[in-house]
């Protein structure tokens, strides 16, 4: 079974609190996903999402939302300058962030 956004609707059913997730190579999630996993569990503090093919793992979060993560692994993704500087706003304690290189980075898609 391929891991998708529609998966994540009956995570509430059985992870009510849920605080590290790792979906690193899991493909076929997108941005809109990710966001509602972060949406639905503010207390999770722990997420790898390397090598997905996403920029905005925040989203259109309101000017007053805050995002709980203190460990962000994102290495291999399309995170940039901007998805930085959101991630940066949003997410006042963190102590690890690893986004190595991101495809942003390079001249060429890895």
């Amino acid at each position: 079974m391929w891991l998708t956004d529609m998966t994540f609707k009956n995570f509430g059913q059985v992870c009510l609190n849920l605080q590290f997730l790792d979906v690193s190579g899991c493909m076929r999630l997108t941005n809109f996903g990710i966001r509602k996993v972060l949406r639905r569990y503010p207390t999770m503090t722990q997420l790898n999402i390397r090598g997905l093919n996403i920029s905005d793992i925040i989203g259109s979060y309101s000017d007053h939302s805050v995002v709980n993560l203190k460990t962000l692994e994102a290495q291999k993704t399309q995170i940039d300058d901007k998805g930085m500087a959101v991630i940066g706003k949003r997410c006042p304690n963190p102590q690890y962030l690893d986004i190595g290189v991101t495809t942003q980075n390079l001249p060429w898609k890895l």
